[in-house]
């Protein structure tokens, strides 16, 4: 078993950039239980707005880098700030965050199919719900930070993850075309890369599902400058609640496992009706 948190590397500038792949990947929730595990499960004392103060704006510019180190370790010692850290950055994240998923090792360790961190029954489907699943492994982290300072690392690990290049995940899918109606029509063609290929086993809808979803986070930080700004907003937006479904779709699988075929079939569902939307877009766009 690969323990996430006990790969985090030695040198201050390294751990910067190991953090934000982690912030944009699909393991996050796994890693926020492992290091709530280290330093205990409790509310945050501040949000993490609070915790970001004026460095907020510099945050979405120019990324982790232009935090003081202090607040990156509050962030390590609040695991519950990266799940908030992660969702503020996919939305209001600028050039930087866009051009930080276009960066092959970026790409290459967020394309990766998921790790699967059973979700517990009864558990709600925020980062806690990852705790249980997650405490063998922590167990593994908390011998080594017996005392806990996040400047203090463990030397990073070799981790080798399958490259995953699909659908939206594809380097090329948000790259300006000859005109917006090519634009829309591409990433429409692209989406439906997420379809079944007739897997049903829990791991492959899992792995699709993270898939699906890093390649919604690139649809969102992707300017789409060829689209008119109503237009772009529109499926922004849209995009948001399609990451919402998958969301609920992992959640659902994690907490029943014999859904598998089920939510298989209602990912595929999905891919068809966003499918759908975009190439309605480009339809509009070509009408005039």
């Amino acid at each position: 078993m690969n323990v996430i948190a006990l790969t985090i590397p030695e040198r201050p500038d390294e751990q910067i950039s190991w953090l934000e792949r982690h912030l944009l990947g699909p393991d996050l929730g796994l890693l926020a239980a492992e290091l709530s595990a280290v330093h205990g499960d409790r509310e945050p004392p501040e949000s993490v707005a609070e915790l970001l103060g004026p460095h907020k704006s510099a945050l979405l510019e120019r990324g982790l880098a232009a935090l003081p180190r202090s607040t990156i370790r509050e962030l390590m010692r609040h695991p519950a700030h990266l799940l908030d850290l992660q969702e503020l950055v996919l939305i209001e994240g600028g050039e930087y965050w866009e051009q930080l998923l276009n960066r092959p090792e970026v790409t290459d360790a967020i394309a990766a199919p998921p790790r699967n961190a059973a979700m517990p029954k009864g558990k709600s489907g925020t980062w806690r719900g990852y705790f249980a699943a997650a405490l063998v492994s922590a167990v593994a982290v908390a011998a080594v930070f017996v005392v806990v300072d996040p400047v203090q690392w463990m030397r990073p690990k070799d981790v080798v993850q399958a490259k995953t290049e699909r659908g939206w995940n594809r380097a090329d899918t948000f790259a300006n075309e000859a005109t917006a109606t090519a634009y829309l029509q591409k990433v429409a063609k692209r989406s439906e890369e997420f379809s079944s290929s007739g897997e049903a086993g829990t791991e492959q809808v899992l792995a699709r599902i993270g898939e699906f979803r890093t390649g919604c986070s690139r649809f969102l930080l992707a300017s789409h400058s060829q689209l008119p700004p109503e237009m772009r907003d529109d499926l922004k937006k849209r995009c948001r609640k399609w990451s919402d479904e998958l969301d609920k779709q992992r959640i659902a699988l994690e907490t029943d496992p014999s859904k598998a075929a089920v939510i298989s079939g209602e990912i595929d569902a999905l891919v068809a009706r966003l499918a759908g939307v975009l190439r309605k877009q480009a339809e509009q766009l070509q009408a005039g």
